[in-house]
């Protein structure tokens, strides 16, 4: 999937970033932040999408949040070198000075 989403244009891959939120979702650790928090992710580049954590209930939705929590501000491929763990997060967070509102909710 990683070579997928780096070679071909974001906007191709609809379904493959789909996939993508649905596992970051999944694996969303809900339990440990407030009830409610919203992570949003604003991508210059590519269609909105956010995170939606209710302890163990947590959604991926694509489309902005009325109130997030956190809003991150990147392009799509930052984002993806991010979750693959292939660039170090502080460096691409401070880089862009892309997090905004509580993100104590991200670390």
């Amino acid at each position: 999937m990683r070579l997928a989403v780096r070679r071909t244009p974001p906007r191709l891959q609809s379904p493959a970033v789909t996939l993508l939120f649905d596992l970051l979702a999944r694996n969303a650790r809900g339990e440990e932040v407030p009830h409610g928090t919203t992570m949003q992710w604003d991508f210059s580049d590519f269609e909105p999408w956010y995170l939606q954590l209710d302890g163990v209930h947590k959604v991926a939705v694509q489309g902005r949040a009325a109130k997030p929590t956190a809003r991150m501000g990147m392009r799509f491929d930052d984002f993806a070198e991010l979750i693959s763990r292939r660039s170090p997060p502080a460096l691409l967070m401070r880089a862009a000075g892309c997090a905004r509102g509580a993100t104590r909710a991200c670390c």
